[in-house]
């Protein structure tokens, strides 16, 4: 018995193996530069040229380019965008691009807001442009800020080889906005991902007050797309966001905000070890780990019990039934 158990243990290992190296080849993980511990910085091809910084926002609808890059690639403005961010909402110009390129993967005709990105570029002259969530809107990857990489993945093989609480997510307006609860308030708040905001941003409706009862403890500058504007911020003691728990986290409370929003506020990436979008099946994972690593501890017990070869090699993904 102990035999055949061996030779089926032997079979399993080489079809994981041969699992993985599959994948691995798959899905291929780019550097990206951080800056303040938070902002994004990838490198971008347009129309085949560049490559150019482009800051990486999760939270960004639509893509976007600074006027001398647009005037560099030839770029035919329109008239009639307006640019909606956490603060303010103001009137731009718009145009297309033949060709976005970043990570290897390319889409066609993508729409481009023209604007001047000096605020951003405060904080990382570099930036010529934002890569948006009409780009992004095509793809599933993992962004990890320890690595400081970001993987995009060809099927479903880097959320396959994660294992984490699969939150629901609410794709609008190529965003994604997922259900939270905080502490101290009456009903689970509505909160989009942003990859380019260092803290929680809460909004007050014009027609309702604030989603939790919160008290400003100070003025802070809030710094967006199209300017900065003076806020209150307040501390949220704790925040949980499907099995994940943040405590103490500062939010920065927006008043009175013009345009009708769906979401009670935004929710930083970067509060995050690392972070899985899939736009397709509208599922988020924060902070995942390997599937390997998190079921390490059950296969090495599995193996001692049903096999017992001290020896044996350890497999290297789980064949357990994910739950």
């Amino acid at each position: 018995m102990t035999k055949r158990l061996s030779i089926l243990a032997l079979l399993v290992i080489a079809s994981i193996t041969a699992y993985n190296l599959t994948n691995a080849n798959a899905a291929t993980a780019t550097k990206f530069e951080l800056t303040n511990k938070y902002l994004i910085t990838v490198q971008v091809f347009l129309n085949n040229e560049g490559p150019y910084d482009f800051l990486f926002d999760v939270g960004s609808t639509m893509t976007t380019v600074e006027p001398s890059l647009a005037a560099q690639l030839k770029l035919s403005p329109t008239q009639g965008a307006t640019i909606i961010t956490a603060s303010q909402q103001s009137n731009t110009n718009y145009s297309f691009i033949n060709r976005v390129a970043f990570n290897g993967k390319t889409v066609p005709k993508v729409a481009c807001l023209i604007t001047n990105l000096s605020e951003i570029q405060r904080l990382n002259p570099k930036i010529r442009g934002v890569l948006g969530g009409n780009y992004l809107a095509h793809f599933s990857f993992l962004i990890d800020y320890k690595t400081r990489t970001i993987t995009f993945e060809e099927a479903d093989e880097v959320g396959a080889s994660l294992s984490g609480f699969l939150l629901p997510s609410k794709f609008n307006a190529n965003r994604s906005i997922v259900q939270a609860s905080i502490s101290g308030a009456q009903f689970p708040v509505r909160l989009t991902l942003d990859s380019a905001i260092s803290s929680i941003v809460l909004f007050q409706q014009a027609d309702r007050p604030f989603a939790i009862p919160v008290t400003p403890n100070k003025n802070t500058t809030l710094t967006t797309l199209n300017g900065s504007t003076l806020s209150e911020n307040a501390t949220i003691r704790e925040l949980l966001v499907g099995q994940t728990t943040l405590t103490n986290q500062l939010a920065t409370l927006i008043k009175n905000t013009e345009a009708l929003r769906d979401e009670d506020g935004l929710l930083p990436t970067s509060l995050f070890r690392s972070v899985y979008i899939n736009n397709k099946a509208g599922i988020v994972m924060l902070n995942p780990v390997l599937w390997q690593t998190s079921r390490s501890k059950i296969q090495n017990q599995l193996l001692s019990d049903c096999f017992d070869l001290p020896n044996f090699p350890t497999p290297t993904v789980s064949l357990l039934q994910r739950s």
